[in-house]
């Protein structure tokens, strides 16, 4: 019952330590930077003189910038960055370069969803409006723009391509436009 009520507390109040989800690392010597003001910068492991396991960053106010993990000196899986507070985007690596999913944020709501594959843009990446309905379905093939990106509507529907091709537009067109009342 004791150790129930400890375990809700610790998580309802969502700061259970950090130092306690740090890998166990070898020769780990924990590091803290501070700013000019004595406000925490900075913390995480030091490894024969370099920064690995997880990092955290934070302002001059004690609000989290960026957190993640580093492997051999390069950021390495889940990134998270925040902006006054708030998640502003996550970025997934592999040994430095940008592999998997860049998720962006604005003020809480999702606005881009982008493919990454060696440090290169790679697949469609897509765009969002404030109400989440999607806006822009774009093409990347090796970090440039190439082949027909979709542009929708607010009902979701498809209303105009535009083409690319190495990065530049080529060709667009568009169809099912609608007025301020939604009339064709």
């Amino acid at each position: 019952s004791s150790f129930l009520k400890k375990f809700i507390f610790i998580i309802g109040r969502g700061q259970p330590c950090w130092v306690w989800t740090q890998p166990d690392l070898k020769d780990c010597v924990w590091t803290q930077f501070e700013h000019a003001n004595g406000a925490l910068a900075s913390e995480g492991c030091f490894v024969e003189g370099l920064p690995a396991g997880i990092w955290k960053s934070y302002d001059s106010e004690g609000n989290v910038l960026s957190e993640g993990a580093r492997k051999n000196n390069k950021p390495h899986g889940v990134w998270t960055f925040y902006q006054d507070g708030v998640l502003s985007e996550t970025t997934a690596f592999n040994h430095g370069l940008k592999e998997g999913w860049q998720t962006v944020w604005s003020k809480g709501v999702l606005t881009d969803s982008v493919p990454w594959l060696e440090g290169k843009r790679q697949g469609v990446a897509l765009s969002f409006r404030e109400d989440g309905t999607k806006r822009v379905a774009m093409p990347f093939v090796e970090d440039s723009r190439e082949g027909k990106a979709v542009l929708y509507n607010t009902n979701g529907e498809p209303h105009g391509y535009k083409w690319f091709k190495q990065d530049r537009l080529v060709a667009s067109e568009r169809f099912n436009r609608l007025d301020d009342r939604g009339r064709k």
